[in-house]
């Protein structure tokens, strides 16, 4: 019995303790007007009084530009995935210089030529758009680049984080890493290769 008294007056004690009984008068905040939500991988970047979202999911690409103070929302664009990017293209990395954001993304070329391909879009903060007429392949690869299986959906598998893509400590470059997969899948012979 004293052992419940003395833990039911420790609770009582806590909760007074951290209880803020009035809110600081140099502390306010605003709120944004509202806007449509969109559902899916989100990243965030900004620059100078101003945030750029990008926005993904599976059939949509929503890019948006928010003034940093008021939060209100500047540019709205909202693009179809198969207009900007091939059919089997795999998103690497996003990474800013800048007033840009630039987006890296691979796509395997499965017929005759068998290639690894690496290519950036740019999204520039002044208009929160694609630069149009900015695909540029950083590089091709012969054959399949290992990376990360992951599950997507039920019984398929995909492979994530085939490039690493490194800032280097000037801002405008950037080291691409990779591994081949390698030809011949046993360790022994692997190992006398190195």
């Amino acid at each position: 019995m004293k052992q419940q008294l003395l833990l039911l007056l420790c609770f009582l004690t806590l909760g007074n303790i951290t209880a803020q009984v009035k809110l600081s008068k140099d502390y306010s905040y605003s709120i944004s007007k509202p806007y449509k939500v969109f559902d899916g991988d989100k990243y965030y970047f900004s620059y100078e009084k101003e945030v750029l979202t990008f926005k993904k999911n599976k059939k949509k690409i929503l890019v948006q530009k928010f003034n940093a103070n008021s939060l209100k929302e500047l540019v709205r664009t909202e693009y179809k995935i198969s207009d900007l990017f091939p059919k089997n293209w795999q998103l690497e990395a996003i990474r800013q210089i800048g007033e840009n954001v630039f987006i890296y993304y691979s796509s395997w070329d499965g017929g005759k030529n068998k290639k690894e391909r690496l290519f950036v879009k740019k999204i520039s903060f002044t208009d929160g758009k694609f630069t149009e007429n900015f695909d540029k392949k950083i590089i091709s690869i012969d054959g399949k680049v290992s990376g990360v299986q992951v599950r997507s959906g039920s019984f398929s598998l995909k492979t994530v984080d085939k490039f690493d893509i490194i800032k280097l400590d000037n801002a405008s470059n950037f080291l691409v890493k990779y591994r081949k997969k390698p030809e011949v899948k046993n360790d022994k012979l692997i190992f006398l290769f190195l």
